[in-house]
């Protein structure tokens, strides 16, 4: 038989090793207690190592799981938020989605992540596109297409130009009438 509570306090616990969310539970009365908690994900199979809550079926002697929990790895989702994670055969922990109390969300991986911040702007493993489409990275840019601008496109150390790699750096015009000087600037 279950009962309802309030939940009164939020707490990481361990023990013999085993990484154990627990609350204090209000059963009505102050009738104060703590229990561990176990919380399904919602198209999740446990691993033969994850702890398991069940409670008396509808036969004889059977039993409904209603929750699994993972002993190994230690949460770390703040009050008010949700993170979800899948593990590989050992447990470990391999991808997620974490939603933010700040109303930003992480989704991850091993190699990488793609980060929803708070103010719109997203982050794709160091490469920001904010929430006016401006995009800021520090890798190179290849395209195989045409790359249009209504804008003005700036090297901080030089551009090239075509195929043959034509440096406006170091590409100059000799013999401007303009005195005989060199330029980089056709006329």
């Amino acid at each position: 038989m279950g009962r309802i509570g309030q939940v009164l306090e939020f707490i990481r616990a361990t023990a013999k090793s085993a990484k154990i969310p627990r609350v204090k539970i209000d059963l009505g009365g102050g009738d104060n207690r703590m229990a561990d908690i176990f919380q399904s994900p919602v198209d999740s199979q446990p691993l033969e190592s994850d702890e398991v809550v069940v409670v008396p079926g509808p036969r004889s002697g059977s039993y409904i799981a209603v929750g699994f929990n993972d002993p190994k790895n230690e949460g770390i989702a703040e009050k008010g938020e949700y993170r979800i994670y899948s593990r590989d055969a050992s447990g470990a922990i391999i991808a997620g989605i974490h939603l933010k109390m700040d109303g930003g969300i992480d989704f991850f991986n091993n190699f990488g992540g793609i980060e929803l911040l708070p103010n719109g702007s997203v982050d794709i493993n160091g490469v920001v596109i904010d929430a006016s489409g401006n995009i800021e990275g520090v890798g190179d840019l290849e395209a195989s297409g045409d790359i249009d601008t209504t804008g003005t496109v700036i090297g901080l150390t030089d551009v090239e130009a075509g195929v043959l790699g034509v440096s406006g750096a170091t590409h100059v015009h000799g013999g401007v009438t303009s005195g005989g000087a060199s330029t980089g600037i056709p006329v």
